[in-house]
């Protein structure tokens, strides 16, 4: 049995699969899951998000073992901003003459990454443990490798990923968990990394593509092109934060201008009510249109970027973000100068593919199962 527990910004998912070495089902099956929200009553503050983070913590994790009377051998969790940094390098290595490329010489490369990685970001961050370092391609000579070592080149190109958080915020959150688990066999990832792994590998191999998860208190924002996750960044508005802008815009409090929200998206809302949230969504699409536009002017420095955009987390609002992406104003960033070809893409669409039980509502603990079970089919 394993755990998988999901940290986002608007909930802390919690899930128990049990694993298979039968080979006419997938190699972890889903077989009991929680959920616990993250509250954020005022404006994003970091103190108290990490105190809300415990508490949510706490209770998915309690719910979990006392629903399923089941007890894991393992906790691995994935992580998700503001915990998490992460970096995609790209490596070149030439030699004059033609070598025998190997593992060492791999090795010595990403040791060097790792090691620029944690020195410019511990300056903002303090010490970092590195979560994940994929190396996700491999060329030589110009050419993609699926297996590179023992192959003579005198130009190696790599693309390598790399996730860190600071340590001792993954000691607080081993910490929360061990209070509840009595376990200590646990790992971290970045859920984009997870996120971005189970998409490309869902999507049948188009490996180009934009994805926005939009659920939690912040966007997170992945380009996926040529086989690599090649840019990350993430901004602070996400749903959360745009229902705390129409609560105030309406004179309410978040939880009604959810309510209001909800209502006006099912076309409960008539007249003056109906009009007085039109009015406020204009503000917040602007807002959100404008973060966009910047995060993706600075990622991606002027390049042309996939066509396809995804919108992925579990989110009343999957018609609003549809509808904004399909705007005017990111056409400027296609080959074609055409709008995004905008799909959505949460839990309905996976588990079917993934084999999971439709009960489960929750499109990042079904993804980070995907993801999961590569990484158990391809261990010995």
């Amino acid at each position: 049995m394993v755990a998988i527990l999901d940290i986002g910004t608007g909930s802390v998912s919690a899930a128990i699969v049990a694993v298979t070495t039968d080979k006419n089902h997938p190699p972890l099956q889903l077989i009991a899951h929680t959920q616990a929200e993250i509250k954020s009553p005022g404006q994003f503050d970091y103190d108290r998000f990490n105190h809300e983070v415990t508490k949510a913590i706490h209770d998915s994790l309690n719910s979990l073992l006392k629903e399923s009377r089941l007890v894991p051998e393992e906790y691995v969790c994935f992580l998700a901003s503001p915990y998490v940094v992460t970096q995609t390098k790209l490596i070149d290595y030439a030699t004059e003459q033609p070598e025998v490329f190997t593992k060492k010489i791999l090795d010595g490369l990403s040791r060097r990454t790792i090691t620029d990685f944690k020195e410019i970001c511990s300056d903002q961050m303090g010490e970092l443990a590195i979560l994940d370092n994929q190396v996700m391609k491999i060329k030589l000579d110009g050419y993609e490798m699926v297996r590179p070592f023992g192959l003579r080149a005198s130009q190696v190109s790599i693309a390598q990923f790399l996730s860190a958080s600071p340590v001792r915020a993954l000691e607080k959150l081993k910490h929360d968990i061990i209070a509840v688990s009595h376990h200590d066999r646990i790992s971290f990832h970045s859920s984009q990394f997870a996120a971005w792994h189970s998409l490309r590998n869902l999507l049948s191999g188009d490996d180009r593509f934009i994805a926005i998860d939009v659920s939690g208190e912040l966007s997170d924002v992945l380009v996926s092109s040529d086989g690599i996750l090649e840019e990350q960044a993430s901004f602070p508005y996400g749903l959360k934060a745009i229902i705390r802008d129409l609560a105030v815009t309406l004179g309410t409090v978040p939880a009604e201008a959810s309510s209001l929200l909800t209502l006006f998206l099912n076309g409960h809302l008539h007249n003056e009510s109906k009009r007085r949230v039109e009015q406020a969504l204009i503000i917040v699409r602007d807002r959100w249109i404008g973060n966009v536009l910047t995060t993706l002017e600075l990622t991606l420095g002027g390049k042309v970027v996939p066509e396809t955009l995804l919108i992925t987390g579990d989110t009343i609002a999957e018609s609003l973000f549809i509808g904004w992406l399909k705007s005017e104003h990111f056409s400027r960033f296609t080959f074609s100068q055409q709008n995004f070809r905008v799909k959505y893409y949460d839990y309905r669409h996976l588990a079917e593919q993934l084999g999971a039980p439709r009960t489960i509502h929750d499109t990042y603990i079904l993804l980070e199962t995907g993801f999961c079970e590569k990484s158990i089919a391809k261990s010995p």
